[in-house]
């Protein structure tokens, strides 16, 4: 992605109204169609916050806050996605696959130093063991625009390597093959 400190491409859709179109702003502070992401640096989030009337000055805006808020930016903007009278449900129905769990599993593990952390039978989640811990994995696949999953360690110190991912049916090969490639980076 390109850090960009602006994206001018809502020129032409009538704002929100109300407080909504603070909304409207922070979902489309990323361009995935053309590589582009706004908030790219802690600093680059202070400034948006501010810009928007939602933090005051002097507040210190952290690199864990900049990964939060990509999380919710991404939450926010599957939720619009799936709010869009607009998207045909055909088109969406040729591309969905039960089965990409496992496809996802298996492609994951094939990145260098990454490996399944259990063996059993698995539905939509599962266990990556990481080469490097998941809190510095996290933040650099957020940076590229993916949220990665849940560092595993929160309940349990001994899988403090792992990193839980959920695969659902409404994500394609295409989608994990980036996933795959982006955490293949965010590891090495």
């Amino acid at each position: 992605m390109e850090a960009v400190e602006s994206i001018d491409y809502m020129h032409d859709v009538e704002p929100a109204p109300g407080r909504l179109a603070l909304v409207q702003r922070f979902v489309n502070t990323v361009d995935f169609e053309h590589g582009r992401e706004q908030l790219h640096s802690p600093a680059r989030l202070q400034a948006l916050l501010l810009e928007l009337g939602l933090l005051d000055a002097g507040v210190r805006v952290t690199e864990a806050d900049l990964e939060r808020a990509l999380e919710i930016r991404e939450g926010l903007r599957g939720l619009a996605l799936a709010n869009n009278e607009g998207v045909d449900d055909s088109v969406l129905e040729a591309e969905l696959d039960p089965t990409l769990d496992a496809y996802a599993a298996e492609r994951l593990a094939k990145v260098p130093g990454v490996s399944l952390r259990f063996t059993a039978p698995f539905f939509k989640e599962f266990a990556l063991k990481l080469p490097k811990a998941p809190d510095r994995v996290i933040p650099r696949l957020a940076r590229q625009g993916f949220l990665a999953g849940v560092p595993l360690k929160t309940f349990d110190r001994a899988l403090a390597d792992c990193l839980l991912v959920a695969v659902t049916e409404k994500r394609t090969k295409a989608e994990i093959d980036a996933f795959a490639a982006a955490l293949e980076k965010a590891v090495a």
